[in-house]
């Protein structure tokens, strides 16, 4: 996919405040709309079928809720990802009902490139879902919703926290992943011992879908290799 098949929607209920955020992204190439009220957003969004929708939390707290809360739960938004773009970060965050309908939130201000960095990494989060929930590379096929790897036809025997692990790493093929990210996303801390353990898992990965997977930067961490 190039970039300008990427569709991107900014709503912007005060007008003008992410004519920044809207020049960055047309300048990457990506396809965007703007939308200055809850209607109208979600009639662009229906139409439109924005891969991300950020959302300019500069209303009151009701407002922006309700807005997150109509696009999520229209049918043809299932796969769109929401994300709240704020001065309010810490506050929105902490919000529970908001947490149970966004897909990320990004802190206001962001330079040109952090911006950018964090629209790639949703990207990526909205081609995946759109693929149905699985990932698949040169003959390996990865059920998210399912926990179940696949080789060719035969299914792999495989632990949950091999599972994880693999997903991670496959989640974004080609990125170097340091080990303290690693243990930290998949065991949930930084803890020596899981250091150690985190080896033997990737030994094990590497038994059951191939050595040629899963790249060793010495030193670093690992990546996942298509």
């Amino acid at each position: 996919m190039t970039d300008n098949l990427f569709r991107i929607q900014l709503a912007d209920f005060e007008p003008g405040s992410l004519v920044n955020e809207a020049a960055f992204l047309t300048n990457a190439g990506y396809s965007v709309i703007s939308s200055t009220n809850g209607p109208e957003t979600k009639n662009k969004a229906i139409a439109f079928r924005p891969h991300i929708i950020i959302v300019d939390f500069m209303s009151n707290e009701a407002n922006g809720v309700a807005i997150c809360h109509q696009l999520r739960s229209h049918r043809m938004l299932s796969d769109s990802i929401i994300v709240l773009y704020s001065w309010q970060y810490e506050f929105a965050h902490q919000n529970i009902m908001l947490n149970s309908l966004l897909d990320g939130f990004m802190k206001r201000p962001m330079a040109e490139e952090e911006f950018l960095s964090h629209i790639r990494h949703y990207l990526k989060k909205a081609v995946s879902q759109s693929m149905g929930n699985h990932l698949e590379f040169d003959g390996l096929r990865i059920d998210v919703e399912g926990y179940v790897v696949r080789k060719g036809s035969a299914i792999v025997e495989i632990a949950k926290k091999e599972f994880e692990l693999l997903l991670l790493l496959a989640s974004e093929p080609e990125k170097i992943f340091s080990r303290d990210e690693i243990i930290e996303k998949v065991w949930g801390d930084k803890r020596t011992d899981n250091k150690r353990l985190l080896d033997v898992y990737i030994a094990k990965l590497r038994s059951k879908i191939g050595k040629h997977h899963i790249h060793t930067m010495k030193g670093v961490g690992y990546a996942f290799s298509v």
